[in-house]
């Protein structure tokens, strides 16, 4: 007779933590990335509570808008998010933030920003009719909470260790 009061009780423990953990997430955030006054790229990322996710941003440098949609998870404290299959023709955005290329791979390198590759396509061999217009891919993006904030887990490629003085901030807006 305990042992299945002991199983009701644990079970409801773990779904208040886990809806808790997710009510974090849930909000639109704003995701700049800028040096000193200048601002490169200003976005949005909305996690709605049906685990979709929808993003869209303008590089303010390069005139060029993107924008993403998709379904998100939560593993122990880290958002992940998954980009849905885009249904129209478009260029393809990698990742959220400024991506760079480092062809001599040492310590001096001789270092390509590719904010945008216009080699893929959303649609193998489709021509889009925009070429400002990108579909940001997000698969497998992660995020982590601390102290109550959004975080970014910057990819390997991210430029941030070449250009310290670029500032990715993330704030929550509601």
């Amino acid at each position: 007779m305990k042992t299945p009061i002991i199983i009701v009780i644990f079970s409801f423990f773990l779904i208040c933590c886990e809806s808790k953990n997710k009510s974090e997430f849930i909000g639109t955030y704003e995701i700049k990335q800028s040096s000193d006054s200048l601002l490169f790229s200003s976005a949005t990322l909305k996690i709605i509570s049906n685990n979709k996710y929808e993003y869209k941003g303008k590089d303010l440098e390069m005139n060029k808008s993107y924008f993403s949609n998709g379904t998100w998870k939560i593993k122990n404290d880290t958002l992940i998010l998954t980009t849905n299959k885009a249904e129209n023709c478009y260029f393809i955005k990698e990742t959220i933030s400024m991506q760079c290329e480092n062809f001599s791979k040492d310590d001096y390198p001789s270092i390509v920003t590719k904010p945008y590759t216009e080699s893929n396509l959303t649609i193998k061999n489709c021509t889009p009719k925009d070429r400002n217009t990108f579909y940001t891919n997000l698969n497998d993006e992660k995020f982590y909470l601390k102290n109550g904030k959004l975080n970014y887990l910057k990819r390997n490629i991210d430029c941030s260790k070449y250009f310290p003085e670029i500032e990715f901030v993330i704030k929550k807006q509601n």
